[in-house]
Formats: C-alpha cells, structure tokens, sequence
C-alpha cells in the first residue's frame, strides 16, 4: 500500500503544485489595451477609406477617362452666410 497522503489541491490552483501566484492584469493595463485596440480600428478605417478612394480613382482611369479628379461644389448656403453674395461664388 501507499502510505503517502494525497494533498488537498483547491480548483484553480495548478496540478503539479508550484503554487505561483496569478495576479489578473490591472485595470490601468486593460484600459491602455483598450485604447490601443480603439486606435487601431480608427487607424484601420481612415487606411481603409484611402484604399477605396484609389481604387476609384484607378477605375475611372483603367475606364479611359483623362479628368478623374472629384468635383468640388461649394455650398452656397455656407457662401451666404459669411456675407459673400451668390454671384461672387463661382
């Protein structure tokens, strides 16, 4: 028979008995991680609208046309309000 006594592990705690210590990340640590991972999403939607933009502009050219750049129109309610009469804005 086997005289040694089996010790009491707790649920949780590792099998092989080392015992270290576990200490759960801070909340300072999961609030830089968080904003890190907001950064990047942000990061990856402005890298994602410039990829979109080219590859109009690549279509528009692989189409034929010479003049692909897009065309601006001015907002004349914001012309009138700064006091700039509509027959200025051209």
């Amino acid at each position: 028979m086997n005289d040694k006594k089996k010790q009491h592990i707790p649920p949780g705690e590792p099998q092989d008995g080392s015992g270290a210590d576990y200490h759960a990340p801070s909340a300072v640590v999961i609030l830089i991680t968080l904003i890190l991972i907001g950064l990047v999403c942000v990061a990856g939607y402005f890298f994602l609208m410039k990829l979109i933009a080219i590859s109009r502009q690549e279509d528009c050219l692989m189409s034929g046309r010479r003049n692909c750049e897009p065309i601006l129109i001015p907002n004349l309610r914001s012309a009138d309000s700064r006091g700039i009469h509509k027959s200025a804005v051209k």
